[in-house]
């Protein structure tokens, strides 16, 4: 996921032994994810639908789905804000070489190109439910599930933790989505920096948004519509929500449209998001 993960365990000395086997499972759990959501391995899932997704659905498990079902919630919710078919436009924008990485997209011929002007061409990502499964209607998507891929793994390898009856424990994804798990040692709570400011975490995740995090002059969250634009490189959001997808979707979202703070208000509030700023 072009990203370095770090993991925080706390247990008696005794125990060091066990909780590095654990964290041995844990980092599995991440890397599957990775291999899974990845834009930039030709094997992964991404990359399958990515190729074919307009010509058959691609089955999910039930991880699988939860992951497409907050990108669909957030997405509606946020008025497209959240939009994950943005993987053509930040290859166009130059966003992937800038990071030395090479996005796995499928080509797109002349003349489907000349059929279907536009970014991103014709068609949309739909997710269905029922089938468990996800399709797209025209051959013109081509999801980055990015940073909400990110806060999946964060949330799977939290489960694997509790699997394993740890309960306390602090995880990062590129420093960017964090998960706090129980408390810090003689603490209440675990306390992250977030821009000067001490948050403080117990069974929640954060995650933090910055458009200009990659560069000064050229905001990297790109804003839906006809034409992709950039959002201005001076936004920023931290959101902490019960799951690090859905903080990370959200603070997404909300770093592209700073004005969801005020009109999506009350979904918020139903989904248990804060604002921090």
């Amino acid at each position: 996921m072009g990203t370095t993960f770090e993991l925080v365990l706390v247990a008696e000395r005794k125990e060091r032994g066990r909780l590095e086997a654990i964290a041995e499972v844990v980092f599995d759990v991440i890397r599957e994810v990775e291999s899974r959501w990845s834009l930039f391995l030709p094997s992964s899932r991404l990359a399958l639908l990515n190729r074919t997704g307009h010509q058959q659905a691609l089955a999910l498990d039930a991880d699988d789905l939860a992951l497409f079902q907050v990108a669909s919630r957030v997405k509606r919710d946020s008025g497209g804000a959240f939009e994950p078919d943005v993987a053509r436009a930040m290859d166009a924008a130059g966003h992937f070489a800038a990071r030395g990485l090479a996005a796995c997209l499928p080509e797109v011929s002349e003349g489907a190109a000349a059929e279907s002007p536009g970014p991103a061409l014709a068609g949309t990502w739909n997710l269905d439910e029922l089938s468990c499964s996800v399709s797209f209607s025209g051959l013109g998507p081509a999801l980055d599930l990015g940073a909400i891929a990110k806060g999946h793994a964060l949330d799977l390898a939290v489960r694997e933790l509790s699997e394993y009856a740890v309960d306390a424990a602090l995880l990062h994804g590129g420093t960017s989505s964090v998960v706090a798990l129980g408390s810090a040692p003689g603490q209440e709570a675990w306390t992250v920096d977030v821009h000067g400011h001490q948050v403080r975490l117990r069974d929640q995740a954060l995650a933090v948004s910055d458009a200009g995090s990659q560069s000064a002059h050229d905001g990297h969250i790109l804003i839906p519509g006809a034409q992709f634009i950039a959002a201005d490189v001076q936004n920023t959001a931290a959101v902490v929500a019960p799951s690090a997808a859905l903080a990370d979707a959200w603070a997404t979202a909300l770093c592209a449209n700073p004005e969801l703070a005020q009109a999506a208000s009350g979904l918020l509030l139903e989904q248990n998001v804060k604002l921090l700023h």
